[in-house]
């Protein structure tokens, strides 16, 4: 999340440093080219947060998009008309209206000191900006009086969550929210004192530089105040704890009792839905395990039917296509030795098959061919390290392991349902298989 937020924040400043130059510093107000320039980097945050949000949930990511959105709009309509700040105003309100939609029903205590120093705040503004022009615009000066009071009470939330703290957010998130809404309240003061003369130092600037830094600090801060998606810790404690369950439910696996074997990896699945990786890599790691769990369901149900071998060669295939973007190169070595180990295979479980029941025995080939495919990518990338930054090599060397371990899993497998069937075989199997499924979850969570 962090490198996401530093490149869209590179990206960002650099469009602020465009508008600066393009506007001569801020200063060639009230044209088409000056409210174009100054509404990209907001258009740029907005799109981000709609499109990506940085961890957000859809519903946040279009309320963050929203708020924005209308202070985009605001930009546009103060940027092109020397009157336009009532306008604005409007626009800004909306917007932040959308702001406060994301934390205002979490508890907040107001910090007393804090509010004691705003209301002085107030009366001094209220003195030098509002009062001299009661008497002959008292109908801007209630929209845009209401205006501050809006933002007033978004920059109180927010300090007061962080000062006083909020047990269902995240520490460092409330911390930003709270610097961007008071660098937003910072700017608006600035700016009502420049509008009515009474501040004189590089006033566009020192408005301008605090509203784009207050912006990225409340996108920031509103993504990182969400708390955070469940630690591998937590996810693998979950998993294990179902599988647990289902060993001793089942006599150490020893009973095939179907919905409890199948459980931990439905449990699996959904955590991958959980996790904060990538769409794609989290889909295709989401339907791996859910095939497994069909697979191993089928398998408890009639453990020499083709059915759980077609779901668990679904499952690798799966599985391959959720990494398969940072294989950069396969290994032929590898790939011959995998071949070899397979072949071994095939010749010790599945060629007596091939005559007797040769549509089971080309299903079960394919399963095996589905564990070379893994085990010789997996061990590539280990080889040839990462493509990028996506892949660390710790990741690449769990998923090593846990797609050796499938692969025994499967081989115990099989020889317990062709050849010779013991519990304690299929005892250790099922534990071999549910290791190597931890070892595959865990690899993708950290690479993606």
């Amino acid at each position: 999340m962090r490198s996401q937020f530093s490149s869209i924040g590179l990206a960002y400043f650099l469009l602020v440093a465009n508008f600066y130059y393009q506007s001569n510093g801020f200063n060639d107000h009230y044209t088409l080219s000056y409210s174009f320039w100054k509404v990209t980097p907001i258009i740029l945050l907005t799109a981000f947060a709609y499109l990506n949000g940085g961890g957000l949930g859809k519903e946040h990511r279009k309320t963050m998009a929203a708020g924005l959105f209308f202070g985009g709009v605001g930009d546009w309509i103060i940027g092109m008309r020397h009157d336009g700040i009532i306008l604005g105003a409007l626009a800004f309100g909306i917007g932040h209206l959308f702001y406060l939609s994301l934390f205002r029903h979490h508890e907040t205590k107001v910090h007393s000191k804090f509010l004691l120093g705003m209301l002085a705040w107030a009366l001094v503004i209220g003195q030098l900006c509002f009062v001299p022009m009661l008497a002959d615009h008292r109908g801007p000066l209630v929209v845009f009086a209401s205006y501050s009071l809006l933002l007033s009470t978004c920059t109180l939330t927010a300090v007061s969550q962080f000062l006083n703290g909020s047990k269902s957010q995240n520490k460092e998130g409330l911390l930003y929210r709270a610097i961007g809404f008071f660098l937003f309240y910072i700017s608006d003061s600035v700016l009502m004192l420049s509008h009515t003369g009474y501040w004189k130092l590089a006033p566009s600037f020192c408005v301008l530089s605090t509203y784009y830094t207050a912006q990225y600090f409340i996108l920031y801060g509103n993504t990182m105040a969400v708390p955070t998606m469940l630690s591998p810790a937590q996810c693998l404690a979950i998993y294990g704890g179902s599988t647990l369950l289902a060993y001793i439910e089942t006599s150490k696996f020893e009973k095939n009792h179907h919905v409890l074997l199948s459980a931990p990896l439905v449990i699996l699945a959904m955590l991958s839905l959980a996790t904060t990786m990538n769409p794609k890599a989290r889909f295709a790691t989401a339907m791996s395990f859910l095939m497994s769990a069909i697979a191993t369901y089928f398998q408890s149900v009639n453990r020499t039917g083709p059915t759980s071998a077609i779901f668990y060669t679904i499952a690798n295939v799966f599985y391959y296509f959720s990494y398969r973007d940072i294989v950069t190169k396969v290994s032929s070595p590898i790939i011959f030795l995998a071949f070899c180990l397979s072949f071994g295979q095939f010749l010790h479980l599945i060629q007596d098959l091939l005559v007797a029941i040769p549509f089971l025995a080309t299903i079960l080939t394919i399963l095996l061919a589905s564990h070379v495919l893994i085990l010789a990518t997996s061990a590539s990338l280990c080889q040839n390290g990462q493509h990028g930054d996506y892949d660390a090599r710790q990741a690449s060397t769990m998923r090593l392991v846990g797609s050796v371990l499938a692969w025994i899993s499967t081989f115990l497998l099989l020889i317990n349902s062709f050849q010779t069937h013991t519990k304690a075989l299929h005892s250790v199997s099922r534990i071999i298989f549910y290791l190597g499924n931890a070892m595959l979850f865990i690899a993708n969570e950290r690479a993606f």
